[in-house]
């Protein structure tokens, strides 16, 4: 990759560390309440202990996967979680008409995505689950064909001035929208 490639790779995020030792902070509390309360100490441990595990396993999936690349050729959306290597997805540039930034609103909480809009008309995709026509009810302010082809800025960091550098070195008539 030159200099003005753009790639950005799973890891750790401190919301990742904040979960675990959440989860399991209330499994040692669920531990210390078998004695007191075995109902409400087995129900902490499983479901905390759960959601530790979880956020441990899906950042070890994909750990040090590229989750965003732009380069010369086009844009990658790197693999999710759970939803396996097929969850990867490439797009030329000759596809893509814009790089859309959005946050999806849900609750008090804002998880902000990436997603691409077609050049003449939406992007071909293979379906991903959590990602179709049920999801633009928490984003009604965004296409839905963008959304079919977006991925959340989750367990990576985007540096956005390092993506407007590759776009406009690579792709100068592709626009980044931020629909906030």
């Amino acid at each position: 990759m030159n200099g003005a490639s753009y790639e950005a790779r799973h890891g750790i995020t401190p919301k990742n560390v904040l979960v675990i030792v959440i989860g399991l902070g209330f499994v040692a509390l669920g531990v210390w309440l078998l004695d007191r309360n075995p109902i409400v100490a087995i129900a902490s441990i499983l479901f905390f202990g759960a959601c530790a595990v979880t956020m441990i396993i899906s950042t070890v999936m994909v750990w040090g996967k590229p989750a965003l690349r732009v380069d010369a050729n086009g844009v990658l959306l790197g693999r999710l979680a759970f939803h396996g290597p097929a969850s990867s997805l490439f797009v030329p540039w000759s596809e893509i008409g814009a790089v859309v930034l959005f946050r999806q609103h849900v609750g008090p909480s804002r998880p902000p995505y990436l997603g691409l809009d077609g050049r003449t008309g939406p992007i071909a995709a293979p379906p991903l689950r959590g990602f179709g026509p049920a999801a633009a009810h928490f984003v009604p302010h965004v296409p839905p064909w963008v959304i079919a082809v977006s991925r959340p800025i989750s367990g990576w960091t985007l540096d956005r001035p390092a993506l407007e550098r590759a776009l406009a070195a690579y792709a100068p008539d592709v626009a980044l929208v931020d629909l906030g």
